[in-house]
């Protein structure tokens, strides 16, 4: 059986994650289960719980920095630089601004 959220749960709802309660703790206060407020909350797009996206590494661009073993042009912007692996195909500066899609 399907719940129907009425107005005042899903205001009750957000007070309660405005106070930083666990879903757990706020399904137990709404009588409701803890998938319907998880579901709830990923429909209102309200975050809980995630470390802010600034924190993560993912937008360093890894570079390996082994033996060179050749040169050849940049396929971005055709400078000349050293590749340290077979499948180099992009200088660091062009690594780093984003401009491929890797």
């Amino acid at each position: 059986m399907r719940a129907h959220w009425t107005e005042e749960q899903t205001k009750s709802l957000e007070h309660l994650i405005g106070q930083g309660l666990a879903p757990k703790d706020i399904a137990k206060q709404l009588a409701m289960s803890k998938n319907a407020v998880v579901g709830k909350m990923h429909r209102l797009r309200i975050k809980w719980g995630h470390a802010p996206k600034t924190s993560r590494k993912n937008n360093m661009v890894r570079t390996y920095k082994g033996p060179v073993i050749g040169r050849r042009p940049c396929n971005i912007c055709f400078k000349k630089f050293k590749m340290h692996g077979r499948f180099d195909r992009f200088c660091d500066p062009c690594k780093r601004r984003g401009l491929y899609g890797g």
